[in-house]
């Protein structure tokens, strides 16, 4: 018995979801170095305050980033049956004769 031959259900999804999810997690990444070169004193005059807000919004924008990319890969790149479900033939063949019989 041959197996259906299946294809990539959205490539461009797929493509646009990794890419998403890539730099999601490189935002991730550079929010906690950032956050982890920040002395650790509070202080609302320091110019470390605006690093400590980028690095926070770096690091909800990656996760963001990450949480729609993740899914929208995943759905992409499933894998689908080139030939339409609904209508699938399929032949039989025995030494009396043959049949040709559709699935739909």
């Amino acid at each position: 018995m041959s197996e259906t031959p299946t294809k990539m259900a959205s490539p461009t999804a797929f493509y646009v979801g990794t890419i998403l999810a890539g730099a999601g997690l490189l935002g991730v990444v550079t929010g906690l170095v950032i956050r982890a070169d920040l002395p650790q004193t509070e202080c609302t005059d320091c110019p470390a305050a605006e690093k400590r807000s980028a690095s926070l919004g770096l690091i909800l924008g990656g996760g963001l980033g990450m949480l729609i990319g993740i899914p929208i890969a995943v759905v992409g790149g499933r894998t689908i049956s080139e030939q339409p479900s609904w209508a699938r033939p399929q032949v039989f063949v025995s030494p009396r004769g043959g049949a040709l019989q559709w699935t739909f």
